[in-house]
């Protein structure tokens, strides 16, 4: 009899450490379908410094003086799980890409101005935004 209460009682144990594992998979399974960024730590731009390269009559990409503001250049790359990034809005299947552009705004000196940066993984778009100062551009 004892030997049945303690048969009874293993399989109930490994039978719920069954279940609890297959759910905290999937709960690990419906995390990972998030984007997920880590943003630099005090992002920082140079005034006038844009986030877009303009093209001349020609059709040819101006050279700035500043650097193009690039999404990569705000986040660790090692930390951060996506499949797009973007400064402008990115479409889904559910909703269609618009034309609309978004800039950051680099033509005021100061502090903790917010941007956004769109991210995609699979279908999941969210909007994340983030904070920046803008600075003089120094000369050495």
């Amino acid at each position: 009899m004892n030997k049945k209460i303690i048969i009874v009682l293993a399989l109930v144990v490994v039978i719920g450490g069954g279940f609890m594992a297959a759910k905290v998979l999937s709960n690990n399974d419906k995390k990972s379908d998030k984007p997920k960024i880590t943003f630099k730590e005090n992002i920082v731009f140079i005034k006038n410094q844009k986030s877009f390269s303009e093209v001349d009559e020609n059709n040819e990409v101006i050279v700035e003086n500043l650097p193009v503001i690039l999404p990569n250049d705000i986040i660790i790359e090692k930390e951060s799980h996506y499949d797009e990034i973007s400064f402008n809005k990115i479409g889904t299947k559910d909703t269609p890409m618009t034309l609309e552009f978004n800039f950051i705004d680099t033509s005021s000196v100061g502090e903790n101005f917010t941007g956004t940066l769109y991210v995609r993984l699979k279908d999941t778009v969210e909007e994340v935004p983030f904070t920046y100062s803008v600075i003089e551009k120094t000369t050495r």
